[in-house]
Formats: C-alpha cells, structure tokens, sequence
C-alpha cells in the first residue's frame, strides 16, 4: 500500500509589497496544483488571508520547505528568524535587492515544480558567529556585522 505524504510549505513575502502579494499568489496556485499544504508566517499572514488558512511560525517552523518572496532584507529577516533550523529554502527575487535570490518572478512556477520532482540542488552559506569579549552575544548573520556606537 502507498503512502502519500503531503508536504508543507512555508511562505515568507515582503510586508507591504503588492509585488511579492502578487508573487505569492502565483506560488500559492502552483502549490495547490501540486498538492501542497500551504502556511504562511504569522507576520504576513492578515496580507494574505484570503488565500491562505494556516499559520506558521520562523521561530518554530513546522514544515518540510520555505518558500521566501521579496529582497536579500525579507531572506535575512527569515534566517535570523529561523535561527539554526535546517530547512531548506526557495528565494524567489520580488524587491528593490535580490542579489542572493536565485529565482525571477517570471520563472516561479517552474522552479516550484523542479522543486517539488526533487530536481534541485542546495547551495550552503556561511554564517558568521561575533564574539565580544570571547562571549557570543548577537545571533549569527550571513553576509555582514555591522558595529554601531550609542549615544
């Protein structure tokens, strides 16, 4: 007897951009032709309500891929979100800055689908690790530390 196992996914877009709403939807479609349990995170989730009933946390993620829509900003917020988790995840390019996002807008639903018959590969990135003092005090970051005074 065969088993089907409906995978999960989950999406994080740019707050506020008619442009990754619209990109979402265009995922959303194609993950329901595919079967595909759909959450949103729960900072967008009001934007997006009419699509999507599920709610899901970066914090705490439940689900088996992330799909990010939006600039290299909404990529670094989910990480930092997403802390040490190991998910994979799908960029999709839909902001100002996308310059680590692989996929255009134009090409989503074919990269969705790759995805979805596992034809893909998972690039790695580095995380940095600050210490101060020889104590880590900050979350990792993936690209840059910025070193700020106060006052």
């Amino acid at each position: 007897m065969d088993v089907c196992v409906m995978l999960r996914a989950g999406l994080v877009i740019k707050k506020g951009s008619s442009k990754a709403k619209e990109v979402a939807e265009e995922v959303i479609r194609c993950l329901r032709e595919n079967n595909v349990e759909i959450y949103i995170e729960e900072d967008v989730a009001t934007e997006l309500s009419s699509l999507v009933c599920k709610v899901f946390s970066l914090r705490e993620p439940d689900v088996d891929f992330i799909v990010v829509i939006g600039g290299d900003g909404t990529l670094f917020r989910a990480l930092h979100k997403l802390g040490n988790a190991d998910i994979p995840i799908l960029t999709v390019r839909a902001g100002r800055r996308g310059f680590i996002l692989d996929v255009d807008p134009y090409e989503v639903s074919e990269r969705l689908r790759d995805f979805l018959k596992g034809r893909y590969f998972i690039k790695e990135y580095f995380r940095l690790k600050v210490l101060i003092n020889g104590f880590e005090k900050t979350p990792s970051a993936v690209n840059d530390v910025v070193l700020m005074t106060t006052g």
